[in-house]
């Protein structure tokens, strides 16, 4: 049986109008997500992830605007939407969870207050004793006792606010919820453990994510597949499933790999990546990643790289499977 899709970005540019001109941050980036399937999105800071996470929201903020490509919804062009129907889709069919769970609370009213609020603009004809009922049974889900209801925000932990924020963006049960950071500023423990609550959550009631992180070693251990960016380019998609004979694919992935720190006894040394991601005013030419690659080859740099899809992955690259190995070449 074929998979639903449920999120649909086709071609999709976004670009920051600056003194300097227009600065593209997400570049012509196409991908799909189908029912029930979690789809992770990693790269180094500024390579548009958030962007296209605002994007896919419509939350873009001044300045930004889209430039070209289409993003669908549960079917719904999201752009094309009028304001009213857009505020009704948004947590009813998409919601997002933010970065930073203490700036998104209101610091002067309780986490009753937050559910209501949340509830009231999309179901206002919701009883007070529905909606403790339901608040109290999200506080469950997320493993936080509802006596916190009558919390304020700063009387919680960093881990437990971050909970209540996730339970609010599935508190209408939205069939896609957008985790842009949801694990940012917390702790291994608390990281991990809110993670396994993701994942139980996403169990039981059968949404589709995109979740976003900085982090390969999360983005692999909660995702389906996974997306990764660099220079506003979705350079690599493939299975999250993988081994060491299999693996990531683009050189740029590998060495996100390399980097990260190793805890065995006898394993490799951490390596990072050469140089830094380049500026949206001065790109390089052919491949934006050439100059930090250490299999590059002179094509590299004189044409944008073709779209090499197979089975279980898709990616940029002008290498062959054994070039992107680094079994015949290193520079």
């Amino acid at each position: 049986m074929a998979r639903r899709p449920v999120v649909e970005v086709e071609h999709l540019s976004v670009g920051y109008m600056t003194p300097r001109g227009l600065a593209t941050a997400v570049d012509d980036v196409s991908f799909t997500i189908y029912e029930n399937e979690i789809v992770g999105v990693v790269g180094e800071s500024g390579c548009g992830k958030s962007t296209l996470a605002n994007a896919v929201m419509r939350l873009l903020g001044p300045g930004a605007y889209v430039t070209g490509g289409r993003i669908r919804v549960d079917g719904q062009d999201v752009y094309r939407m009028q304001p009213e129907a857009l505020r009704q889709f948004r947590w009813t069919t998409m919601s997002m969870v933010f970065q930073s769970a203490m700036n998104v609370l209101n610091p002067v009213k309780t986490v009753a207050s937050h559910f209501e609020d949340t509830f009231l603009a999309h179901v206002p004809n919701m009883s007070k004793r529905e909606i403790a009922d339901r608040a109290a049974e999200l506080l469950r889900l997320v493993r936080i006792d509802p006596s916190r209801l009558r919390s304020y925000p700063h009387e919680l932990s960093g881990g437990m606010r971050q909970r209540v924020v996730i339970a609010i963006a599935i508190a209408l049960s939205p069939r896609f919820v957008i985790m842009d950071e949801p694990t940012t500023a917390l702790d291994v423990v608390v990281q991990r453990s809110i993670l396994e609550s993701i994942m139980e959550l996403q169990g039981q009631i059968g949404f589709s994510v995109l979740f976003i992180s900085h982090d390969i070693n999360l983005v692999t251990a909660i995702s389906n597949r996974v997306g990764v960016m660099y220079a506003g380019r979705l350079v690599e998609l493939s299975e999250a499933a993988f081994d060491a004979s299999g693996g990531f694919h683009h050189p740029y992935t590998q060495g996100l790999l390399r980097a990260i720190p190793k805890l065995a006894v006898g394993e490799d040394e951490i390596e990072g990546i050469p140089g830094s991601p380049p500026s949206p005013f001065d790109m390089p030419s052919g491949c934006s990643f050439h100059p930090r690659c250490p299999y590059r080859k002179p094509e590299c740099s004189m044409r944008k790289p073709p779209l090499v899809v197979a089975e279980n992955y898709q990616v940029e690259c002008h290498l062959t499977p054994a070039e992107r190995r680094g079994e015949l070449h290193v520079h």
